[in-house]
């Protein structure tokens, strides 16, 4: 069954009932289950979009009855448009869940370029974690770079300070968009249709996007070329 995230909780206890009504529009219409333990009988209750709308009741069936009915009239009524996107119900997030389900991979980082210029990370000599993977392909590791992250190696002079000529190009061109790294597993073909793969042995590359949501297609499009390649 679907449930609320603590920020949707939050916001639907202060939002007015037209807006929760919105929020319950899009469903779905589920079942909760209940098990009383003193009695050991099991209950259900209509909830639409994880949002409980009936007390228990001892038929499953019935129960999703009157969730599909108030689902229905909800449906019926001009109720206003929300933010769907700050309220994360528009979908996406699970859209990507499954494509990362779907064709085996993996988002192992995400750099928002604009924030580290914002904050000086870059003139830092010494850089760690994913910042210095980072730096560290645009500097002399373009294997792992897809094309998308191609303009945004810098030109430097044999004696100067990548980190310092790194930024000062994100700068100058204005990236301020997501650097993201992405993985999938490298798959040992036994057959045409059938193949063996561990998350062990991955191949990996990044993406950038003035979005993430641009950068993330750029690695689903890339998964699809790998698994093509074989």
């Amino acid at each position: 069954m679907q449930k609320l995230t603590k920020n949707q909780s939050q916001w639907f206890k202060q939002a007015s009932t037209k807006e929760q009504h919105a929020f319950m529009r899009k469903g779905p219409a589920e079942v909760a289950n209940y098990w009383n333990t003193e009695s050991e009988k099991e209950t259900f209750a209509p909830v639409i979009r994880g949002v409980l709308i009936g007390n228990p009741i001892d038929s499953a069936s019935n129960a999703l009855t009157l969730a599909e009915k108030e689902l229905h009239k909800l449906k019926q009524q001009e109720l206003p448009t929300l933010d769907e996107r700050t309220l994360g119900i528009d979908g996406e997030c699970v859209k990507q869940a499954e494509v990362c389900y779907d064709k085996e991979l993996r988002i192992d980082g995400i750099l928002h370029i604009g924030s580290l210029l914002a904050t000086d990370v870059f003139e830092s000599r010494w850089l760690d974690g994913l910042v210095e993977s980072f730096a560290d392909h645009l500097s002399d590791d373009p294997e792992y770079l897809q094309e998308s992250m191609l303009p945004l190696q810098p030109k430097t002079e044999e004696d100067a300070e990548f980190n310092e000529c790194l930024a000062e190009h994100l700068h100058f061109h204005n990236f301020q968009g997501f650097a993201l790294k992405a993985s999938s597993p490298v798959k040992k073909y036994d057959s045409c249709d059938s193949a063996s793969f561990s998350w062990g042995h991955v191949r990996f590359a990044w993406f950038y996007g003035e979005s993430f949501e641009e950068a993330f297609n750029l690695a689903r499009e890339w998964v699809d070329r790998m698994g093509r390649a074989g």
